[in-house]
């Protein structure tokens, strides 16, 4: 679904400007490389302990979404048959999961516990870099919600 309103007539004027707004709707299915090489699906290991009784506020989210694409273009009529467009466009999203990223560290010990040692891994990969850097104190910011 679609809505563009044209600003000028492009058959007057040789070119029209626009703006648009729309309805769309995608699906994602985040992953990352474990150290082996192998994909590792994030959503069902909830890594910043979604859907777990310890983090009543954090419900599991879908990877079906739906987001609003909006803009403003100019087209312009290079000859009869032929006309180029240039267009900017915004999408508001209404997740911040794309990235499996949103809030804080889960406690380590309670994700490991209800998921698996991959979800704690997962969830703070800086060991990766340097095995002695610490796991986050649980709460700690992981991620900004906008």
């Amino acid at each position: 679904m679609a809505v563009e309103y044209n600003i000028l007539d492009i058959e007057e004027h040789g070119f029209r400007q626009y703006v648009f707004a729309r309805l769309a709707a995608f699906h994602y299915n985040f992953y990352a490389y474990d150290s082996t090489g192998n994909i590792v699906f994030l959503l069902s290991l909830g890594t910043e302990g979604q859907g777990l009784s310890a983090y009543p506020k954090k419900k599991l989210y879908k990877n079906n979404q739906f987001a609003i694409p909006f803009g403003a273009g100019v087209k312009l009529a290079l000859s009869e048959k032929l006309k180029v467009c240039i267009e900017i466009g915004l999408r508001k999203l209404f997740t911040d999961y794309l990235d499996d990223v949103s809030g804080n560290y889960a406690d380590s010990s309670i994700l490991a516990g209800a998921r698996g040692a991959q979800a704690a891994a997962f969830a703070f990969r800086g060991k990766e870099l340097n095995p002695n850097t610490p796991y986050p104190t649980a709460g700690s910011i992981r991620g900004k919600s906008r």
